[in-house]
């Protein structure tokens, strides 16, 4: 730790800073995802991301602590425009603010510990996609109601947030699971369970954010191991 202006301290080293590298699951991370993972997966999903019309979606690696794993925002907004430090300030830093105003679509910016292991980045996108996917940041009007891949989703930013974070992590957890991976969901979910309204709970919503992510990540064969078998 160090001295900081206008703070007492700031820390100078994290805990995954020090080694030696120290297993997510041996501690009951709800970050921890176990299985067999394809990393063709991740690589499909953020390159067909890229190819979107109906919306546009940057996803940036950063150095981020041990306790988060990722964050989703909406991106092409400015709220004073006539402060041009401020605009500039903005739009150098909003990948995407450019692509809105000229392209009519929505954007968005998702960005991923860059710490994490290829598996948990993977169930961590899918986490932030699904976000996005179920309205929680901003609507996307449907450019073509007969293609999945150009229909939209409703504007959903009034939603509760423990049912948010329920309703996303629900999609994750199906998509690691097509991919044959196990995430901690209901490690995650645990506060978040105990504070909503399950009658909230937007289950067509779920799957079709699923699927929708599903068919960016071309995952066709996935395990669905529950690790439960039937007796």
């Amino acid at each position: 730790m160090i001295l900081w202006p206008f703070s007492p301290i700031r820390l100078v080293y994290e805990l995954d800073d020090t080694g030696p590298p120290i297993r997510r699951d041996s501690l009951r991370d709800p970050f921890a995802v176990e299985g067999n993972f394809k990393p063709v997966f991740l690589s499909r999903l953020v390159s067909n991301l890229k190819k979107q019309n109906n919306f546009k979606i940057t996803i940036e690696s950063r150095r981020e602590g041990r306790d988060r794993a990722g964050s989703a925002a909406a991106q092409g907004t400015f709220w004073n425009p006539q402060n041009q430090e401020i605009r500039k300030l903005a739009e150098e830093n909003a990948v995407t603010g450019n692509e809105v105003s000229k392209g009519g679509v929505p954007a968005f910016r998702i960005t991923v510990n860059g710490r994490l292991e290829p598996s948990q980045r993977f169930v961590t996108v899918a986490h932030e996609l699904a976000h996005i996917f179920c309205g929680h940041l901003g609507g996307c009007p449907s450019r073509n109601v007969q293609n999945e891949d150009e229909s939209g989703w409703p504007d959903r930013q009034n939603f509760g947030k423990h049912e948010k974070e329920i309703e996303a992590e629900a999609a994750a957890f199906l998509i690691a699971s097509r991919a044959g991976l196990i995430a901690r969901s209901a490690n995650y979910l645990a506060a978040y369970v105990r504070q909503a309204d399950a009658k909230q709970i937007n289950m067509d919503l779920i799957v079709r954010a699923a699927a929708r992510i599903e068919r960016l990540a071309n995952i066709h064969h996935g395990s669905m191991d529950f690790r439960s078998k039937p007796k």
